[in-house]
């Protein structure tokens, strides 16, 4: 009898032989069933959440905190980044709105006399705690941001200011307000009177547009923008700023089609439409050089190209 043992990952089989007509036994070792993981989940903290949330509605009394009211200006301090606190100086913060769970928060520490401001943006959790502070950026003394939430799921923000000419960062597109105001149909005329750039010659006055969304974890995702466009089209607008709705509405089916086919022109689309051919042959902007441009739109002119698709639609 020929007896042979093979241990092989933790399983033996034992083969007992005696000659070539009896049958092979195999006996292996039992494995028990691996035992099921044991998942908790969070319990929120309500009182966390009831404590924010009662924050929240006392930003319309808070508003502007002055530097010596210390008890307020810690009890907001509980909330926001260490790193975006300067105490010793007047605080004005107010909520923007939500966005699906998330809370959005801007407050600024200021000092009039000096001229000096640093401004915040912050996502915050149900609960309040802060998931991530934005810093805006810094303005002249006749500057002004304003905060917008679009659609309830996209942040604009807007800086309104005199930008020195000679320091523009290349990957920025500050329009020039007499672009913005191109298309508005009626204007009421203004007395002249001394401006900021008559003061500084170096300087433009425009508006610096910004749009973010909020990803699952609370953090902003900046959405892609033109970072220039021809100076011939008649709605530049939809490559460097996010159309609404009410604007699209004092728009004809025309006029509508003409700014979805400015977008696509601006990348070099060539058309086999024959009229926009004709069209846009005569722009002395305009280079057909694509027969597909989708991967060259930014996310700007994606969502502008489907507000005017959806806007097309109720003619």
């Amino acid at each position: 009898m020929i007896r042979n043992i093979i241990l092989i990952s933790s399983l033996f089989y034992l083969i007992s032989c005696t000659s070539s007509d009896q049958p092979i036994l195999v006996h292996a070792a039992k494995i028990s069933p691996p035992k099921p993981v044991k998942t908790s989940i969070p319990v929120p903290d309500l009182e966390a959440i009831q404590n924010f949330s009662n924050f929240l509605q006392d930003l319309s009394s808070y508003q502007m905190i002055a530097a010596g009211q210390v008890d307020i200006q810690n009890q907001v301090a509980q909330y926001l980044p260490d790193s975006t606190i300067s105490s010793g100086f007047d605080l004005h913060l107010r909520e923007i709105g939500g966005i699906d769970t998330f809370r959005l928060v801007y407050h600024e520490y200021f000092d009039l006399y000096d001229d000096w401001a640093h401004a915040y943006l912050t996502i915050f959790s149900t609960d309040g705690t802060a998931i991530e502070a934005k810093p805006l950026r810094e303005l002249s003394f006749e500057g002004n941001t304003s905060i917008n939430i679009l659609d309830d799921k996209l942040i604009e923000i807007a800086y309104h200011d005199f930008f020195d000419k000679n320091a523009l960062p290349d990957d920025l597109l500050i329009v020039p307000t007499v672009v913005e105001e191109q298309v508005k149909k009626k204007r009421k005329r203004k007395k002249k009177k001394r401006s900021y750039v008559s003061i500084f010659p170096d300087r433009v006055e425009g508006t610096l547009y910004e749009y973010y969304a909020i990803n699952a974890v609370g953090k902003f995702t900046p959405l892609t923008q033109a970072n220039t466009f021809s100076g011939g089209r008649i709605f530049p607008q939809a490559s460097f700023r996010l159309l609404s709705t009410e604007e699209l509405e004092q728009l004809d089916k025309k006029e509508l089609n003409l700014v979805k086919l400015e977008m696509l022109a601006e990348h070099g689309l060539i058309f086999e439409d024959e009229e926009a051919a004709i069209y846009f042959d005569k722009q002395p902007w305009y280079i057909p050089q694509h027969e597909n441009v989708d991967s060259l739109l930014s996310d700007i002119e994606r969502y502008n190209y489907q507000l005017l698709v959806n806007q097309e639609k109720d003619y």
